[in-house]
């Protein structure tokens, strides 16, 4: 299979001399999904922040084919909304405000399946947690998504919902699109993943 992402001894601390990611490599296959296991302050998140390009002062090397990165989504620390706007006008924005804004269209079919389209007029402020994360997923996620780093992407959703967006995923892996995520239950990695990583703060394992 294609490898569309690439770590190599990747390093970085926030602090001199405190690390929280040492020497950690990895490949992401294309339709292949690959959960990140570890503890509280392992560099999950940080390792995902570094590969969408929020992070730029780590040592290694990333490579993502540009092509990728054009078709890159990301939901990283939580639901980022627009709590000001409606639903309906958060899922316009990020359309307009995408470079490619014919390939950042919102999946259409995701809005539906997380049953969002009834809250368009409610601004996302007055959302529920689990809501605002529904909305998070469905800015990021659009029809031509080469590869998704979701960070604890079934964060505040209910059974329905979370078993719902697991299909989904699984789905958009058959048709092609790569998922790099994190999860803090361990069960809900091993359900959907093809691989899964242990993240320490001295380096990672292969589980």
């Amino acid at each position: 299979m294609e490898t569309i992402a690439a770590l190599k001894h990747i390093s970085f601390g926030y602090e001199k001399n405190v690390p929280i990611l040492k020497d950690i490599s990895l490949e992401i296959k294309k339709g292949e999904i690959v959960g990140l296991a570890g503890g509280n302050g392992s560099g999950k998140s940080t390792l995902l922040k570094i590969m969408a390009g929020f992070i730029s002062d780590y040592r290694g090397t990333v490579h993502i084919a540009e092509a990728v990165m054009e078709n890159l989504a990301c939901v990283i620390d939580g639901s980022a909304v627009f709590e000001d706007l409606s639903v309906g006008h958060n899922l316009e924005m990020i359309t307009k405000m995408s470079k490619n804004a014919e390939g950042r269209k919102p999946d259409e079919d995701l809005i539906d399946l997380l049953d969002l389209r009834k809250y368009y007029r409610r601004k996302a402020s007055k959302l529920s947690l689990g809501n605002q994360q529904k909305l998070a997923l469905c800015m990021a996620l659009h029809q031509d998504t080469a590869l998704a780093l979701l960070d604890e992407p079934f964060n505040g959703l209910d059974p329905m919902s979370k078993a719902r967006l697991l299909h989904y995923l699984k789905q958009r892996a058959d048709s092609g699109m790569s998922i790099l995520m994190t999860s803090h239950i361990r069960g809900d990695l091993e359900l959907l993943c093809d691989r899964l990583i242990e993240i320490e703060k001295t380096g990672e394992k292969q589980a």
